[in-house]
């Protein structure tokens, strides 16, 4: 069985070393961007994509990514799951696109439950 490939858009470094912990053995393949452009490529790359995690703030301490979000939306019909530990960030990001949220400590156990696995 084919493991499922999941975008993290997030240009904080710990938030991926948190996802490939919390996810070793589940049958999922990490695609890593810490940019912005970085996430573009890579979900143009990968049109087998089973999920998208995106960080509201991506390189900024403001939330900059909706642009991305929107135009992922325009194409993937799957889940995108923002994650932030800002209520109100996460609440703007549901209004453009995203299907669920996180907080980001709790985000690798939304996507698994979000996966069904």
């Amino acid at each position: 069985m084919e493991n499922k490939k999941v975008l993290v858009v997030d240009s904080v470094r710990w938030v991926h070393v948190h996802f490939k912990e919390n996810l070793k053995g589940k049958g999922i393949t990490l695609l890593k961007a810490l940019t912005l452009k970085e996430g573009k490529e890579l979900f143009n790359a990968n049109p087998n994509i089973r999920a998208v995690v995106m960080a509201t703030c991506v390189s900024k301490d403001t939330p900059n990514s909706q642009g991305l979000v929107k135009e992922i939306r325009k194409k993937f019909k799957g889940p995108i799951i923002v994650i932030s530990n800002y209520s109100d960030h996460r609440k703007e990001f549901i209004e453009v696109g995203c299907s669920h949220e996180s907080e980001v400590v709790a985000s690798p156990r939304k996507l698994l439950e979000v996966l069904g696995l």
